[in-house]
């Protein structure tokens, strides 16, 4: 499915190399907080502050896309993560932990891909053809599923063979190399990277506005906060319960994280075979209900460590 595109393929490139990274990150820096504190409450606050810019900086997102070059937007952007991810690595490699540097470093670093992310999705547009405009969307898709699957195990691997130090040290490099990569894509003409940037402030204002006004995406947004809110909460937990109360190796909990990736393949393939036979409103919202469900057998989950069977 990738297309003969070398701009495009520098573009999908980027994505896979930093996204990879970030799998590395999630899953090592948590693992560093949870080893000097051992506190569940300071790991979950690690998932919920890489959530929080989501929140507060997509809009400005969207603002940047629309005002300044997109490349210059995605390549500053992976350099900036890349030197946060540094800061992140003096921070946490200090005897006594400062969590107020480390706070700023998670939330700054949590706040690029909000700032970014727009810029990357509307490039495709200008760097693909418009007759593979779906092609170049279910690329990208492909590889943000597959590494849904692949992310946790190989990032659980890293962490396991290297230390979560040597993994964010890792990370970082990822960051520097999808700027390089995206050196490759084209510069915009002047004319379409010029913009009244004197109505940056103004664009955020009007697109709050737009939002709040607009049902569909109103509620799309709260649906958003709450869910991705919730999912970070889970995410936090387990690894808690999986390398704390259970004692499991990081490979292990990481190959059940994985399982959730295999369902989110398998929902996109069907996904697009079932999305036409019904309202959009009615499938966001069984699909968060059931998600919700999917959870409730684990009330029942012991708070001591359950014998495998291989002890």
């Amino acid at each position: 499915m990738l297309i003969r595109n070398r701009t495009f393929n520098a573009l999908w490139l980027s994505f896979l190399i930093s996204t990879t990274g970030d799998w590395l990150y999630r899953l090592a820096l948590p693992l560093i907080i949870l080893a000097k504190t051992g506190s569940a409450y300071q790991t979950a606050l690690t998932f919920g502050l890489t959530f929080v810019p989501w929140v507060c900086f997509s809009l400005v997102g969207g603002t940047l896309a629309d005002n300044y070059p997109k490349n210059y937007v995605l390549i500053i952007g992976n350099l900036f993560a890349a030197a946060i991810t540094l800061f992140l690595i003096f921070v946490v490699t200090n005897k006594q932990l400062n969590f107020a540097a480390l706070y700023f470093g998670i939330f700054a670093l949590g706040s690029v891909d909000p700032l970014i992310h727009p810029s990357f999705q509307s490039i495709i547009t200008e760097i693909v053809d418009y007759h593979y405009f779906v092609n170049a969307n279910a690329t990208i898709q492909t590889i943000d599923n597959t590494l849904s699957i692949i992310g946790p195990l190989v990032g659980g691997t890293f962490v396991t063979l290297i230390g979560s130090i040597h993994a964010l040290w890792l990370d970082g490099f990822s960051f520097f190399l999808a700027a390089l990569v995206l050196n490759q894509l084209p510069h915009l003409p002047k004319k379409q990277c010029q913009h009244q940037r004197s109505h940056f402030l103004s664009d955020i204002i009007a697109g709050a506005r737009y939002s709040f006004h607009e049902k569909v995406i109103f509620s799309g947004s709260i649906m958003f906060l709450v869910t991705n809110f919730a999912l970070n909460l889970f995410e936090a937990n387990f690894i808690y319960y999986m390398t704390r109360t259970l004692h499991y190796p990081i490979i292990r909990a990481t190959f059940a994280m994985a399982l959730g990736g295999v369902g989110s393949l398998l929902a996109g393939l069907v996904g697009s075979k079932v999305i036409n036979h019904f309202k959009a409103g009615w499938l966001l919202s069984t699909a968060t209900i059931m998600a919700g469900l999917s959870t409730t057998p684990q009330y029942k989950l012991p708070l001591h460590r359950i014998h495998s069977g291989t002890d």
